[in-house]
């Protein structure tokens, strides 16, 4: 991968010579990243699924980050080869602090919620090194902390690694429930960053062999009807027994049973051999559009050198000259033209994309769906469990209706940009404005304490003990019907025993409807109130996504604004810095010009041999087969 990160690196200087620009820190470090031949393996999923776990025995070091049941990873572990286990904490840059090698339990510190909460060290993330053999390849391990449950913030922090993924374990289990909705959303995200995405199935020990087996084909049913995903990489795993396997010194059956040989046999015949291919793809398709501008620029060059004759100097005089014309007939007419058109554009979409968020308006599709799952529950149980369920998913349907107009924005932007700006300049279009988060504090704010309330409501004895005595009085008047009728059905109890029975069993009947009844009213008032507050908390909410999306739109505007003035400057240096060379060619003795053409053949070589290096990496389409 030496090789492949040298010629790209050499494309880029190339392109800088031309255009004068400084190549960037990132590209560099990521540069130096593809050379070393690093393959960036995330494991994620939601949270107490096993990753951790999974990760561990996959090395088999069964303590190496942590995997205790009542706590959770805040924070970014990258495990990568080293001849002993050690640990680095790294920091935020806002934090001021250098790293700190600690030991593994100091862990708990750095990288739980419990020792860690809210990231109050600001910790960017736990560097791991481990002598296993697999990480001997190149292979880096990022375990990140679980998607969905309690802590909201763990989302992002995942995600500011997904897009530097070459390939992604999305990690499951076969206790709980099978692939939801959530994760469907986590799939779809993570499927337009990466294709190669693996799928692993971890406690199959904890359910008997059906069940897990029946568990799999639910999940892949899912994957197949959302994704059409057809035969995927699909691990059924069990990290328990796989550690018992290595205590028992490599007890071949537990080791079978654990389902690790499958995976590490995937992992060294198909997926390390494939590294190759995958680094090279991502570095070239990332590379494509300064390798394009490289070509263009040579081509430019190249035609104004060449032209020896004077019909030809003619010819190149008579373009740049018409450029220019053009130019300044832009600046004085047509640029406000192009702009107002841009902007109308701009503006039509933004109409069409705000729609989008209705769904999360009161009485949207939102509030429907919501107040139909209401509708469902039977009881205060049944309704707290609905209602937690609601609270988890209102902030997942704000950040996807908010994700999903922002991008979809940024899409029609971009296409604006280049149906209208094709003809006029060479522009990156891409728009990279920040997608503001949605306030899940104000989401969650009065359905939680609702919520709170509620599970913290101690009935008063006395209250109930009231209502029993009520409904008992109730029931005295039905006393001694229900005693005679005793009485007549078993003559030997008497009339005195059979009124005093009757008396109890009406007492309890009338108490125990009294209590039914009550039950019932506080239920429905219950729920008509916990309706009230969600309309509440809905519309705080969709106010909430339309501010923020105001803010998307504003700043998307004044990305666009700076891309053009960015885009008018470069090509009025372009064209000048044409005029100038064009004045110089005609200026230039035989021997610098000769000079002058050797160099850009020199350049043209040289782009030919970054062309060869690249093919070397890539895969070749077959003989007869359409490319």
């Amino acid at each position: 991968m030496k090789k492949l990160a040298s010629a790209l690196t050499k494309a880029a200087e190339l392109d800088a010579e031309f255009t004068g620009k400084p190549i960037s820190a990132e590209f560099r470090k990521n540069m130096q990243i593809l050379g070393a031949g690093i393959f960036r393996l995330v494991v994620m999923g939601e949270i107490k699924k096993g990753k951790s776990s999974f990760i561990n025995a996959l090395l088999g070091h069964p303590e190496l980050v942590p995997t205790s049941s009542n706590i959770a990873t805040s924070t970014i572990f990258k495990i990568r080869y080293g001849q002993s286990v050690a640990y680095k904490v790294y920091f935020t840059e806002q934090s001021g602090k250098t790293e700190l090698s600690v030991r593994a339990e100091d862990l708990y510190r750095f990288g739980t919620e419990d020792g860690n909460p809210d990231n109050e060290q600001q910790v960017d993330f736990i560097e791991v090194t481990c002598p296993s053999p697999i990480l001997k390849a190149g292979l880096v391990m990022i375990d990140t902390p679980g998607l969905g449950g309690t802590f909201r913030k763990h989302k992002k922090i995942t995600y500011q690694y997904v897009p530097k993924a070459d390939a992604v374990f999305f990690v499951t289990d076969s206790v709980e429930s099978p692939i939801g909705a959530l994760e469907i959303e986590y799939l779809k995200d993570i499927r337009s960053i990466t294709k190669h995405i693996y799928f692993v199935q971890t406690k199959i020990n904890a359910v008997d062999t059906d069940a897990a087996d029946a568990r799999k084909a639910n999940n892949l049913g899912i994957l197949r009807r959302n994704f059409g995903l057809g035969d995927v990489p699909y691990f059924m795993l069990d990290s328990e027994i796989r550690h018992m396997a290595d205590d028992e010194e490599n007890n071949l059956d537990l080791l079978q049973m654990s389902g690790y040989p499958e995976l590490l046999s995937f992992l060294n015949n198909k997926l390390l051999p494939a590294k190759r291919v995958i680094l090279s793809q991502k570095a070239v398709i990332a590379l494509a559009p300064i390798l394009q501008h490289l070509v263009e620029k040579v081509r430019e060059k190249e035609q104004l050198l060449n032209a020896d004759t004077e019909d030809e100097r003619n010819k190149v005089q008579k373009g740049i000259h018409e450029a220019q014309e053009k130019l300044d007939k832009w600046n004085t007419e047509e640029k406000t033209k192009l702009l107002r058109n841009i902007f109308r554009a701009l503006d039509d979409s933004i109409r069409d994309v705000t729609g989008m968020l209705s769904k999360c308006r009161p009485a949207g599709e939102i509030q429907v769906e919501i107040e139909d799952r209401l509708a469902k529950a039977t009881s205060v149980d049944g309704l707290l469990k609905i209602l937690d369920e609601i609270n988890q998913l209102l902030s997942e349907y704000a950040s996807k209706y908010m994700q999903g107009a922002a991008s979809e924005l940024q899409n029609r932007t971009e296409r604006i940009l280049m149906e209208q700006l094709g003809s006029v300049c060479s522009l990156d279009t891409s728009i990279s404005t920040e997608i503001p988060s949605v306030d899940k504090c104000l989401i969650s704010g009065r359905l939680g304490a609702f919520l709170e309330e509620m599970r913290n409501k101690d009935e008063n004895f006395f209250d109930t003990a009231r209502n029993v005595v009520m409904g008992g009085t109730i029931g005295m008047s039905i006393a001694s019907a229900v005693g005679s009728v005793l009485g007549s059905v078993v003559p030997v109890v008497g009339t005195i025993i059979g009124s005093a029975a009757g008396t109890c069993i009406a007492s309890l009947w009338g108490g125990y409807h009294m209590m039914k009844s009550r039950d019932e009213l506080e239920f429905r008032a219950m729920r008509n109130h916990a309706s009230s507050i969600l309309t509440s908390t809905i519309s705080g909410m969709y106010s909430n996504m339309v501010s923020s999306f105001e803010r998307v739109k504003a700043n998307i505007k004044n990305e666009v604004q700076d891309k053009l003035e960015a885009a008018m400057g470069q090509r009025t240096h372009d064209l000048q810095a044409a005029v100038e060379e064009l004045r110089g060619r005609s200026k230039m003795s035989s021997e610098m010009l000769v000079k002058r053409k050797q160099e850009l053949e020199a350049v043209k070589q040289q782009i030919a041999v970054i062309h060869r290096v690249i093919a070397e990496y890539l895969p070749q389409p077959q003989k007869g087969c359409k490319s």
